[in-house]
């Protein structure tokens, strides 16, 4: 059994448990935050909380009308209210990041992660990364002293992974510049 409660103490607006736990699962608190199964909010600039009780698991579902149709969550200001976002495009299953109004990556339904705009036309390895710059990716090793090197693994034995039986492509670090080294 739940009721509604007005706090005067402060100020929110409650839906509580009556039928014995007298616990207060929905808070509209006088700053308008809403807090769903919380006691308390992280902090001043939290909108919207949800907190399981116990060690319960606590997630958010969204669901699109159809499998046509995209689910998705919007991040902006005032000026633009959508220019970042993550979308789930449920006819082709799916996740795209956006920033500044534009995807920029995708992971598909294979799992396959694509980066860049050619990447979802483009999309027959794992990882597929287009760019318009010369430079498509940097690997960078952050110890950075001499002797020290960056390396990309490449092989192609299933039982093996590359830096077992595979080509390196090494950048070496020599005091002066890199070598690159295969």
């Amino acid at each position: 059994e739940y009721v509604v409660r007005a706090d005067a103490s402060d100020a929110a607006f409650k839906i509580v448990d009556v039928s014995g736990s007298n616990a207060e699962r929905l808070i509209i608190d006088s700053s308008g935050r809403l807090g769903v199964g919380v006691n308390s909010f992280h902090d001043s600039s939290t909108r919207l909380q949800l907190q399981s009780p116990g060690s319960d698991h606590t997630g958010i579902v969204i669901t699109a009308a159809a499998t046509s149709t995209l689910s998705y969550i919007y991040f902006g200001d005032t000026a633009d209210k959508d220019i970042g976002r993550i979308v789930y495009e449920n006819s082709s299953d799916s996740m795209q990041f956006w920033t500044n109004n534009a995807e920029r990556l995708r992971i598909d339904s294979s799992g396959r992660l694509l980066v860049g705009s050619a990447a979802v036309t483009y999309n027959q390895s794992p990882l597929y990364v287009s760019g318009t710059d010369p430079v498509v990716a940097t690997f960078h090793h952050s110890d950075g002293g001499t002797n020290d090197e960056a390396r990309i693994a490449l092989g192609a034995l299933v039982n093996n992974p590359p830096y077992q039986r595979g080509v390196y492509l090494t950048a070496k670090n020599n005091g002066n510049g890199h070598d690159f080294i295969v």
